[in-house]
């Protein structure tokens, strides 16, 4: 079982995944955010989930927006392994691309949903996950 501090790590990290999510999802309920901004946030999210899990497994957690990469890092029998690469390159995709003006289109409504429904699910995957090797909210 990990020690105090990684467990308030771990807590922190998710805290910041949730914020995130719902940032994205509430901004874009209520068309105060731009679907690129929305895009971002579940991004994000979905990079702290995965960060959260690393931590608290011991495994050092390198400074990369690749959601593979991270989802590589985990082991082969949990839940968030069974997503797609294509899934979660999608979501790589937009922690800079829709932060800067360049060549590719700008982000829709539809490309913000399927963000946010995705990192909704990476989120889920990740709290049982945790949830099978000792990580329990408010312990």
């Amino acid at each position: 079982m990990p020690d105090n501090d990684t467990y308030e790590e771990t807590s922190r990290w998710l805290k910041y995944a949730y914020g995130d999510i719902n940032s994205a999802t509430a901004g874009l309920e209520k068309s105060i955010i731009e679907p690129r901004h929305a895009c971002m946030l579940a991004q994000q999210s979905t990079e702290k989930a995965l960060k959260s899990a690393i931590i608290w497994l011991g495994i050092p957690v390198p400074k990369t927006h690749d959601l593979v990469f991270h989802q590589r890092r985990l082991p082969g029998e949990w839940r968030i392994r069974l997503f797609s690469d294509e899934e979660l390159n999608t979501l790589s995709n937009w922690a800079v691309e829709s932060r800067y003006p360049g060549e590719n289109p700008e982000p829709v409504r539809e490309d913000a949903e399927f963000s946010i429904a995705t990192a909704q699910h990476v989120l889920e995957a990740i709290t049982a996950d945790l949830a099978t090797v000792g990580y329990h909210p408010n312990n």
